[in-house]
């Protein structure tokens, strides 16, 4: 009994003898085989590359974290200078003389 093929191209049913159906096998076969290959090396880089992208934006965060850590330490350390030279929060003034008057303001008549 022939062996029946179908066209890729436009769908034709083509009768195929044994003798000729193996060779084509084998060539479709090797072909499948080195598509899947390039796929799967394609993958692989793709996921060298995300997994790449990844550790880097866990270093950028780590650095970000220390970054702003840093820098409450030294906020935290200017406000405790400030705080010690001008005798507490009552030292501080304001520019505005409502705020240093406890937001009350006094009207004279």
């Amino acid at each position: 009994m022939p062996e029946i093929i179908f066209c890729p191209s436009c769908r034709a049913e083509i009768e195929v003898s044994e003798a000729l159906s193996a060779p084509l096998r084998d060539q479709l076969r090797k072909q499948f085989d080195a598509e899947q290959r390039k796929r799967e090396k394609e993958y692989a880089d793709r996921d060298a590359q995300l997994q790449q992208r990844g550790d880097d934006l866990q270093a950028k965060e780590a650095n970000l974290d220390a970054e702003i850590k840093a820098r409450l330490v030294a906020a935290k350390e200017r406000m405790q200078y400030i705080t010690d030279r001008h005798g507490g929060p009552a030292g501080l003034r304001s520019a505005d003389p409502r705020r240093n008057m406890g937001g009350r303001l006094h009207i004279r008549p």
